[in-house]
């Protein structure tokens, strides 16, 4: 389930392979609907990206992390570990 979550993730956002483990919920950015519609990483040297999330797949997405948020996973945690 987690390489699904995993590679689901990474084709919504099109975010690299060493940001998907990394990612977590306060990494989303929301609109004003509180949909996700992109997630900010940290990537290696310290570069900043900001990965947009297909909009196909926004709400889809949006219903994934906040299901995990609902179920007890910590904001700060990797949604994928």
């Amino acid at each position: 389930a987690e390489n699904q979550d995993g590679l689901y993730f990474a084709s919504a956002t099109g975010c690299r392979r060493s940001s998907i483990t990394t990612a977590t919920a306060n990494d989303a950015i929301r609109n004003e609907q509180g949909k996700i519609y992109a997630f900010h990483f940290c990537e290696k040297g310290g570069r900043e990206r900001v990965s947009l999330v297909l909009p196909s797949e926004q709400a889809h997405l949006t219903m994934w992390v906040d299901s995990k948020l609902k179920g007890g996973h910590s904001p700060d945690a990797p949604l994928i570990p």
